[in-house]
């Protein structure tokens, strides 16, 4: 089945290249990860795919639906990490991880509850108060809690315990897996250490904590 597919998709801003003419399919179950310079368009399509930018030509489908024209219905089946967590201040970690689950009209209750423990997070502290690498661990959670068709994280180790980060991530999408017929397809910015930890966990470690 194919989770994306794109076709000579293609993004400028202004005079400026972005993407072009890009023809991209991932299938369920793979794993995507894209590697490449500054300025070489990765940015711009993940924004395009998650409905964030409008492409200037092409099409980008998701689920075999278009992300310009059913970017609601696609967004409720994926889970996106960010480089930088940011959320409303003053918002206690139970209160952001609901609010997320909310969005999504779904009761994430006990995914949340077993992916936090797995994390060390505590949900009464308020984000304002967090490291970067706990505000970190709170948005691997909203990424992971719904349990998306489709992860699309981006450097998602950054500010997590070099030793343990990479482990309780993929601790994460192993549980999701769990709950579905196949792997989900994840696509996502990874240095060359990560890309090759991620896989390498998941494909050959059976108990990763």
């Amino acid at each position: 089945m194919e989770i994306i597919k794109t076709t000579k998709l293609t993004k400028y801003y202004g005079k400026a290249r972005g993407i072009t003419q890009l023809d991209l399919t991932v299938t369920q179950g793979e794993f995507f990860g894209f590697i490449g310079p500054n300025g070489a368009g990765k940015s711009t399509t993940i924004r395009t795919l998650l409905g964030l930018i409008a492409p200037t030509s092409g099409s980008a489908m998701i689920f075999g639906k278009d992300v310009t024209k059913e970017k609601e219905t696609i967004l409720q089946n994926i889970g996106y990490l960010p480089s930088e967590a940011l959320f409303y201040q003053g918002m206690k970690v139970k209160d952001v991880l609901k609010l997320s689950a909310d969005l999504r009209k779904k009761d994430c209750t006990a995914e949340s509850k077993l992916l936090c423990e797995r994390l060390r997070l505590d949900t009464d502290r308020k984000n304002d108060d967090l490291s970067f690498g706990n505000r970190k661990k709170v948005a691997i959670v909203c990424a992971l809690q719904h349990r998306p068709k489709l992860l699309v994280l981006d450097e998602p180790t950054i500010g997590l315990d070099p030793l343990m980060g990479t482990k309780r991530l993929t601790f994460g999408i192993q549980n999701l897996a769990g709950g579905v017929s196949t792997v989900p397809a994840l696509v996502g910015f990874f240095g060359f250490a990560e890309v090759l930890s991620v896989v390498y966990n998941m494909k050959q470690e059976q108990n990763v904590l």
